[in-house]
């Protein structure tokens, strides 16, 4: 996984900030300086995690990534530390994870969804970089039994988007699964987003049940992935 880069951007006059979307300027006073005179730089700093914009919801925040996203109230944020990884997407490992309700299942708990992010090499176009993680995170996060044969991910075509100025691919699909019980998932709704930064794209991946046999807990995939991707925004 690539390091992020703290890089320094001038913006509006002596405003100064840091994130791996921008390029590298120099403030306007080094740059007005006189010959033998130095100046010494802040100290660089990873910005905090923001407000959510939705009402009712909390923040999945990726530090590492500087990629903020807003979750439904009853998902469950988990700690800055945490780590995920799917190992068919091979050295890549996802920070702000965000785990969706928690629910009984036949004495075991289980997860209605799930929010991830990461930083990854520009080795390839955006929309296959999106179609990559949107495929290999679905059978990886439904696999029946398993067996990822039984999982079958039904992608739509990338599409052009743009995060607040920045270019990127979105692709949305659903992930369907045999019926093996009443209060497991049988379709879910998975989407990925990929942001196109300095040197690296920025990728987050959603997924949430939208269909399930039993009628409870509900399974609103079809409404809560479309929004956490939709408030994703990088944190300058």
């Amino acid at each position: 996984m690539i390091g992020v880069l703290a890089l320094v951007i001038v913006l509006l006059g002596s405003a100064v900030g840091l994130g791996i979307y921008y390029g590298t300027s120099r403030p306007a006073e080094q740059q007005a300086a006189g010959a033998g005179s130095r100046t010494t730089s802040p100290p660089r700093t990873t910005p905090g995690a923001p407000e959510p914009r939705i009402e009712g919801w909390q923040v999945g925040y990726n530090s590492e990534s500087q990629l903020a996203y807003d979750v439904p109230g009853n998902w469950n944020v988990l700690g800055s530390e945490r780590e995920y990884s799917i190992p068919s997407l091979g050295d890549v490992t996802f920070h702000g994870l965000v785990d969706g309700p928690y629910y009984d299942c036949g004495g075991k708990r289980v997860v209605g969804g799930r929010a991830i992010s990461t930083t990854v090499k520009p080795d390839r176009s955006m929309s296959e970089t999106a179609e990559e993680f949107l495929l290999r995170s679905g059978r990886h996060f439904y696999t029946a039994g398993g067996s990822s044969g039984e999982v079958s991910v039904n992608a739509e075509q990338p599409r052009d988007a743009d995060v607040e100025g920045f270019e990127a691919v979105r692709i949305s699909g659903t992930v369907e699964m045999p019926e093996t019980s009443p209060c497991l998932p049988t379709e879910a709704e998975i989407s990925a987003l990929v942001v196109q930064a300095k040197n690296s794209y920025v990728v987050l991946v959603v997924s949430a049940d939208s269909e399930r046999p039993a009628s409870s807990p509900p399974a609103a995939g079809e409404r809560t992935v479309p929004r956490v991707l939709d408030s994703a925004r990088p944190v300058r």
